[in-house]
């Protein structure tokens, strides 16, 4: 599945009971930063950190960022 959004726009995955909403949130030059809203019961990590690769600088700052957003959402 491919899908195309633009700010603001969301996907929604799952039922109205236990939905997972997937906003965007920025996008900037190539990166995009998107906003996850579900239940507690699903975990959500990136994939690097689920295959424990090393993460760069670049990376570490860029999860730092992803937390603060995921605050304000």
């Amino acid at each position: 599945l491919v899908l195309t959004r633009k700010l603001d726009e969301e996907v929604v995955i799952g039922d109205k009971d236990d939905e997972i909403i997937i906003r965007i949130l920025k996008i900037h030059g190539g990166k995009v930063s998107i906003g996850i809203q579900a239940n507690k019961k699903w975990q959500i990590v990136r994939r690097e950190l689920l295959n424990n690769e090393p993460m760069d600088s670049e990376n570490r700052h860029a999860e730092a960022e992803e937390v603060r957003e995921m605050e304000l959402v």
